[in-house]
């Protein structure tokens, strides 16, 4: 079938009339984007340049009752020079990594993914979803943000991001990919 120009004409006016009210290939590609930069950083244990994020060494004394303990352990300081540790109300780990071990976490990397907090806060999770839901913030049809609501998340999020690394915004590889959705949305639309 055959179309006039002047129908053709009409046919895209409507579809670039319809980008215009919910533009769906930038919230596609937003969507997209927000997810992988969530799930290199929180899951994956990656800053923006692909390294993985490790942890120190620094030893440190634990409350067993602190809100952040999923698993408890017997509160035993340090141990001294036979390698014996006397029972007292903190319980002494060789670093975070050792830490987040004996919380049935992996110690190998730092995945921010202790309490959860930042993780949510940046995938902008609505309540009762899924816990692998990321959704950027969105300000109007034509813009997107990844961002953190709660001050302390921001306070945290600095101060992890000048010891690390930058660690939410886009790579190089996720930006590229995000154009990519952009063309392909806009392509599908457009195409007759």
């Amino acid at each position: 079938m055959s179309i006039t120009p002047q129908e053709f004409a009409e046919q895209t006016r409507q579809k670039l009339l319809e980008i215009a009210r919910n533009n769906r290939p930038l919230q596609l590609a937003a969507t997209s984007t927000h997810a992988t930069i969530s799930r290199r950083a929180f899951t994956d244990g990656r800053n923006e340049d692909g390294q993985q994020f490790q942890y120190s060494g620094t030893p440190l004394y634990v409350n067993p009752d602190s809100p952040s303990v999923r698993r408890k352990f017997p509160p035993l300081g340090k141990p001294n020079a036979e390698g014996k540790r006397r029972k007292g109300r903190t319980g002494w780990f060789n670093g975070y990594g050792a830490f987040k071990q004996s919380q049935g976490y992996s110690g190998a990397y730092v995945n921010w993914q202790l309490t959860g907090d930042l993780k949510s806060d940046y995938e902008n999770q609505p309540v009762g979803a899924p816990s692998d839901t990321a959704l950027p913030f969105r300000v109007d049809v034509n813009e997107y943000q990844g961002r953190l609501k709660r001050d302390e998340n921001v306070e945290k999020y600095e101060g992890l991001a000048s010891r690390f690394g930058e660690f939410l915004t886009a790579s190089e590889t996720e930006k590229r990919q995000f154009y990519r959705i952009v063309e392909n949305e806009l392509a599908d639309i457009l195409n007759p």
